[in-house]
């Protein structure tokens, strides 16, 4: 869910409900070149969508599976995930199903693009907007 709500944001940025005036690129969340969200961690979860041609777009995802990369199934999944976006970190998984990660092992690859995503000069630490989702 959260992989296709950054391809949909990446397409068609969201506007400011604050300022009510005519659209325009001040009133997006993001400018043109960054309409992202701050990352993105899928376990377990593939896209619904596979776009026809490569997006690249600048949302960095996490992708856990436990998928055989090797099996057409792993290779799809990746695949997808890889046409949408430009930063893509894949982590394998040992076994089948869809379960979360398990262990030191599994959790490694996810803490390494946890500190890669949150050292940058944006978001948390620098000068990007934080949005808190509630329920």
């Amino acid at each position: 869910m959260a992989m296709e709500l950054a391809l949909d944001i990446g397409k068609n940025p969201l506007s400011n409900p604050s300022n009510s005036g005519p659209s325009n690129s001040s009133n997006e969340i993001g400018s043109a070149q960054g309409k992202r969200l701050g990352s993105v961690v899928a376990i377990c979860g593939e896209m619904i969508s596979f776009p026809a041609s490569p997006l690249q777009l600048e949302t960095p995802v996490a992708f856990f599976t436990r998928l055989n990369p090797q099996s057409q199934l792993g290779q799809k999944a990746v695949s997808g995930v890889k046409r949408c976006f430009k930063t893509v970190r894949l982590v394998n998984g040992k076994g089948g199903g869809g379960d979360m990660p398990r262990g030191k092992e599994e959790w490694e690859g996810v803490m390494k693009f946890w500190g890669e995503v949150l050292g940058r000069d944006e978001g948390w630490k620098g000068t990007g907007e934080v949005y808190e989702v509630v329920r």
